[in-house]
Order: structure tokens, then C-alpha cells, then sequence
């Protein structure tokens, strides 16, 4: 008995973030359809904070924050130090040692607004979203560990087939399906994007709460929106054309395979 009970618990909590994960889904998509840019990239998180806000006042009854720990500084600066050196790294191995990346020169139209807008509308919402409210409640109600694999495959799904949505109005190339079509680098992708999720999930069990995943996750973006932009990269060949266009090779996939794995010993060896 006490089982079933267990079992419809979870049920419906996984029932009531369905319903959250849904009305934030519709809103990003409205908003990225129907509002004019620039206004449409703050639209996400914005709607998805205050949903977030309604669903701990009303629903939660006010019983529940996400802001497990710690100050605000300790949290945010490690997530997103941890965000920045996940992208850099692999950049230079790829320039640098593998030569595998080559550069040209400074893009003389870099709009650093750009960048900026897609972070917000991107890493920010996930952030907000599904590592906010539908991490923390799976988190407290069912487990850590489901936390960290239900977000991580929720975070692929928006990744993968939610940012289509923002394809009338992003500029090209932004946040893009993968560019290169091979099945090798497809699967690299799915690697890189589902890793990212479980890294985001991990740093809020270890630096805090949900404002660690939101600096590592908007660092990290922040800087994979700038660099094909502001300077001239060919990448395998190829001509970037797409924020992601590092997610196409194992450095990258291998990266954040490295930061989860540290994240995990970090959680496991804390005090």
C-alpha cells in the first residue's frame, strides 16, 4: 500500500510540472511568434518567472523557494565561471591543438545585442524553468538523481525541437539545429545538449540553487552566441554559421562529460 502511495505521489508531481512545463511552452512560443523583436527575447523569462511565482504562491502554497543556500555571489559566480571555462576550453583545444577550428578576423557588423537577446531568451528561460521550479520540485519530492535526468532530458527537448519556435524572428544561425548532418556529429550533439543539462542539474545540487544553473547556463550560451559572431570561424571545414557549431565534434561533448563528472565527485565528496 504504502508503494502505491509512493507511486501516485510521484504521478502527480510529474503531472503537475507537466502542466507547468506547458503553459511556459505556449508562452515562449506566442511570444516568439506574435511579439516584435527585441521585446519577444525578454518575453520567456519574464512570463516564466511569474508563472513560476504563481505556481509557488498558489499552488505550493508559498511553502517552497528554490534558494537553497548560501549568498547570491556564491552561487552565481562559480555557475558561471564553471558556464565560461566549459566553452573556452574546448575552443582552444580545437584551435589550438587539435586545429580543427580556424579564425579570420573581427566581424566589422558585431552587434553585441544580439548575443544578449538570445541569451536571455534561451539559457535564461531554461534556467528559470526547468532548472527552477520543475527541478527543485522533483528534487525535494522524488530525488535528486531524477531531478538532475528528468531536467536534463526535458533541457534536449527544448533544445532540440523548442527553439524552432524562435526561428521567424532569430537572426540565422541562431541556436540552430545542428549544422553538419553526418549521423557521427548528430549524435555528438545529442551528447553535448543532454551533458549540459545533466551539468546544470549537478551545479545546483553542489554551488546552491537554481541561480548557479542560470549563470552556468547563460555564461555558456552568452559566449557561444558571441564568438561565431563576432569573429570569422571555419570549423571542420566549414563555415560556422551556428552558436552551437562546436557541439558537431566530441571536444565539446567531452568537456562537459568532464564537468559532470567533477560535479559529481564534488557533490559526492561535500561535507
Amino acid at each position: 500500500m504504502q508503494g502505491n502511495n509512493s507511486f501516485g505521489s510521484a504521478l502527480t508531481v510529474l503531472l503537475k510540472l507537466l502542466v507547468y512545463l506547458i503553459i511556459n511552452s505556449v508562452f515562449f512560443v506566442l511570444g516568439m511568434w506574435i511579439i516584435p523583436a527585441p521585446a519577444c527575447y525578454f518575453f520567456p523569462p519574464v512570463m516564466g518567472a511569474v508563472i513560476t511565482w504563481l505556481f509557488l504562491t498558489v499552488i505550493e502554497g508559498g511553502r517552497r523557494s528554490f534558494f537553497a543556500k548560501g549568498y547570491m555571489l556564491e552561487n552565481i559566480i562559480p555557475g558561471a565561471v564553471t558556464g565560461i571555462m566549459a566553452y573556452a576550453l574546448p575552443l582552444l583545444a580545437e584551435r589550438f591543438l587539435l586545429f580543427s577550428l580556424k579564425t579570420g578576423g573581427v566581424s566589422s557588423s558585431f552587434d553585441i545585442r544580439e548575443p544578449l537577446y538570445e541569451t536571455f531568451a534561451v539559457p535564461l528561460f531554461a534556467g528559470i524553468v526547468i532548472f527552477g521550479y520543475f527541478f527543485h520540485i522533483i528534487d525535494r519530492d522524488i530525488g535528486s538523481v531524477p531531478a538532475v535526468i528528468i531536467s536534463a532530458g526535458v533541457y534536449f527537448a527544448f533544445r532540440f525541437y523548442g527553439i524552432k519556435a524562435m526561428m521567424k524572428i532569430a537572426s540565422p544561425g541562431a541556436y540552430s539545429i545542428p549544422m553538419y548532418a553526418e549521423s557521427i556529429g548528430t549524435a555528438f550533439y545529442i551528447g553535448a545538449v543532454v551533458l549540459t543539462g545533466v551539468a546544470a542539474g549537478l551545479a545546483i545540487l553542489y554551488f546552491g540553487d537554481m541561480r548557479s544553473a542560470c549563470a552556468f547556463l547563460c555564461l555558456l550560451g552568452l559566449a557561444e552566441n558571441t564568438v561565431f559572431r563576432l569573429i570569422s570561424c571555419t570549423y571542420r571545414g566549414q563555415q560556422a554559421t551556428s552558436a552551437d557549431f562546436m557541439y558537431m565534434g566530441p571536444v565539446f561533448a567531452i568537456m562537459m562529460f568532464a564537468v559532470c563528472i567533477w560535479l559529481i565527485i564534488k557533490n559526492l565528496t561535500k561535507e
